[in-house]
């Protein structure tokens, strides 16, 4: 939703559009086989770069929005990212983190101005090829008790846990599910490879407080979650 009682519709057709033209836009510039990082809140933009950077063959590097300048700065040092989206929260940070020199960073983009990237182009992403055992993505741990570790994963490593869930829950195409899982957490993606994969709706919560009138307004019916979401929605 956008504003007071504004809606964006985007239909199956039009995300696989600007996938797929993202996606050409990244093979253009160079970036296959390079590390895209991207940090901000959940939105229909956030994954769709993330799916452009998986079908032009880069490596999505997915930064949580909740950093201290510091750890973000570090982050981005640390996973070597060439390319990185970021939201208009992260916009200051970002740009503190290129100047700073530490990082690999050459090319920095709004989130919210994707549309800039996308344009008719070749079709050189319906040739690409994809090593499904390759790296495609790089995940911080939390970090708990050290610094964060990085965990590499694979196509393969992320299908695998999609197919599993499409086994044991009957999903069903006209479920509506609401995206409130980070999804710079495996747990939070995947879920959403999963909805994709099974033709479910996704909507955007307007924040944690209006999560209760998030469900009913939108008619959610399935979403992805952790025992402490649950916890909160009994209390």
């Amino acid at each position: 939703k956008e504003g007071k009682d504004r809606y964006t519709d985007i239909s199956f057709i039009r995300f696989y559009e600007e996938v797929k033209s993202l996606a050409t836009a990244f093979i253009s510039r160079g970036f296959s086989g390079e590390r895209i990082a991207v940090t901000g809140k959940n939105s229909y933009h956030w994954f769709m770069v993330n799916a452009a950077a998986q079908i032009s063959g880069c490596v999505t590097v997915p930064l949580d929005k909740e950093l201290k300048y510091g750890e973000f700065e570090q982050s981005l040092e640390r996973c070597k990212a060439k390319v990185v989206f970021f939201d208009k929260k992260q916009e200051k940070e970002t740009k503190e983190a290129i100047l700073s020199g530490k990082t690999s960073i050459e090319f920095a983009f709004p989130m919210y101005e994707t549309e800039e990237l996308i344009g008719e182009g070749d079709v050189s992403v319906d040739h690409m090829q994809i090593d499904p055992d390759a790296v495609s993505m790089l995940i911080f741990t939390s970090g708990t008790t050290s610094q964060s570790k990085i965990v590499m994963l694979s196509q393969r490593n992320i299908c695998s846990n999609v197919t599993s869930m499409i086994r044991i829950i009957p999903f069903k195409t006209t479920d509506t599910n609401i995206a409130l899982l980070p999804y710079h957490h495996m747990f939070g993606s995947t879920g959403q490879w999963v909805m994709l994969a099974n033709g479910v709706r996704t909507v955007y919560c307007d924040g944690l407080k209006y999560i209760q009138k998030n469900l009913k307004e939108y008619g959610v019916s399935v979403f992805v979650g952790v025992p402490l979401i649950i916890e909160q929605m009994y209390k």
